[in-house]
């Protein structure tokens, strides 16, 4: 995790998570076909793995420890403590 470059963080994840969205409903068109309930299954069987997957990397890999270049140094700290107060 990184509090400080947490919107910076979320932006580029909504943008590309937008960016994927935007060819979503053309695979769907390319996966249907003629519409049989089959190929719909397909549909829901993909975004299934897809979701699975995702959440099956951030099982593995994720954590809620702050991480070391997120965190400020004291010198940081105190040279923007004494820029707020001039």
């Amino acid at each position: 995790m990184a509090p400080k470059y947490g919107g910076i963080m979320y932006s580029f994840s909504n943008t590309l998570a937008c960016c994927i969205s935007l060819a979503a409903p053309q695979m769907v068109g390319v996966i249907l076909g003629d519409g049989a309930l089959s190929n719909w299954r397909a549909v829901f069987y993909s975004t299934a793995a897809v979701t699975a997957f995702g959440l099956a990397v951030y099982l593995i890999f994720g954590t809620s420890d702050e991480e070391t270049w997120s965190r400020s140094t004291n010198a940081e700290n105190s040279s923007s403590n004494e820029t707020e107060k001039n």
